[in-house]
């Protein structure tokens, strides 16, 4: 009999705790990953963490996720796939058009809207034998983060123009390389943002300044597209559209930057995605601070240096012609408030019960078929506190 969920990359800071929120829902779940022993590991740690409980169901898979025969061996062993492996401009569409073909739900935590595009024009959604869903986006920046902006919108008469900001933790040394390999995949492509109602190119290296709540107060941060912001945009008809990443403690990438990758086309050539691979390896492993502008998943769960800001903080604002609203999401633990929406997902996919999903929509994401208000017990539950014009909130701004 086939598991519940497949998760790739358990081990990895985002993986490890949707492990976790997967097994707290009773699911039964193969943990895969590319090394066996980092792998048993973090079984061993999520068997552990239940406790006293009924002895969860889970199973360790060597998987590489490079390798399609690999994904293939482990899907015909789950009705539902989870990647929590970045970055996804390498292997997500390849995984997720496996997945439908073998008739298995798909979901991500990505955060890339090159990644976005693609799944939509991979024709996902199309009638076959067994109709399967293709979530893309379903973290905490993108996926709450959105569902947020969407509800303040809906408050607002004729809103004009909407901001996600991020601000997080910074990553262990060692940790996020993933994070920092897809900052560098995504300066490929176009980064695109709504100006005065067209879309206009972002330049790497852009920064506002901006007051996010505590703990992180006063912050630089970098534009940089993900992709519920045009969902958001064009669902709206909004003017304005922004979203980006504290640059706190990050070297923030120049133009050039962007002009070398594009040269080295590492979507194309293997030999430079080796040779960018090991630079964001080096890096991850020279700093506490992930150096470029991605939260490919704040999403991917960046945790906290010592000495910094814990947590993570999204702020939303939304305005008008004669009204503006803010509200803000914060939590001390950036993975376990990452783990919500797939494990919610994953759960509401096997029970058959994801608002919308039989739509026949190429691609999935959170402001498709779900509201706030539908996740507010599981963003309690995980300790995630919603402030300002959001349910719950208060008038604080701090």
């Amino acid at each position: 009999m086939p598991a519940d969920v497949l998760l790739l990359g358990s081990y990895g800071l985002a993986g490890r705790a949707i492990l976790d929120a997967l097994l707290a829902r009773g699911l039964s779940v193969v943990a895969a990953g590319r090394r066996i022993g980092p792998l048993r590991e973090a079984v061993a740690g999520a068997v552990h963490s239940r406790g006293r409980g009924p002895e969860p169901s889970v199973s360790a898979m060597a998987i590489d996720a490079a390798r399609p025969e690999d994904v293939a061996a482990g899907l015909a062993r789950c009705r539902v796939v989870v990647n929590a492996v970045g970055p996804y401009l390498l292997y997500g569409r390849r995984i997720a058009d496996q997945a439908r073909s073998a008739g298995v739900h798909y979901l991500d935590i990505a955060s890339e809207d090159e990644h976005r595009r693609r799944l939509a024009a991979s024709g996902h959604g199309r009638p076959a034998g067994r109709t399967s869903v293709v979530g893309t986006g379903w973290g905490l920046y993108p996926g709450v983060s959105g569902l947020a902006a969407d509800h303040l919108l809906r408050q607002v008469e004729r809103p004009r123009s909407v901001e996600v900001w991020l601000a997080m933790g910074a990553n262990p040394a060692g940790g996020g390389t993933a994070q920092t390999l897809t900052g560098i995949l995504e300066m490929a492509h176009p980064l695109r943002e709504m100006r005065g109602g067209r879309w206009r190119r972002v330049v790497p290296g852009t920064t506002v300044t901006r007051m996010m709540p505590a703990p992180f107060g006063a912050q630089s941060v970098m534009v940089w597209p993900q992709l519920e912001v045009p969902v958001l945009a064009g669902r709206y008809d909004l003017r304005d559209a922004r979203s980006g990443i504290s640059a706190h403690g990050q070297t923030v990438p120049r133009w050039y930057h962007a002009a070398v990758v594009r040269l080295l086309r590492p979507d194309l050539m293997a030999w430079s995605r080796r040779l960018l691979q090991r630079i964001a390896h080096a890096s991850a492993s020279t700093t506490t601070s992930d150096p470029t502008p991605t939260a490919a998943d704040a999403g991917s769960g960046a945790r906290d240096g010592e000495g910094g800001p814990q947590g993570a903080v999204v702020q939303v604002r939304i305005r008008g012609r004669h009204e503006t609203r803010d509200g803000w999401i914060r939590s001390d633990d950036t993975e376990r408030a990452t783990a919500v929406l797939p494990a919610l997902a994953a759960e509401m996919l096997l029970r058959g019960t994801v608002p919308g999903s039989d739509r026949g929509r190429s691609v999935v994401t959170p402001l498709e078929v779900l509201s706030l208000t539908d996740i507010l017990p599981a963003l309690r539950a995980a300790g995630v506190d919603l402030g300002g014009d959001l349910p719950g909130g208060d008038e604080r701004r701090e």
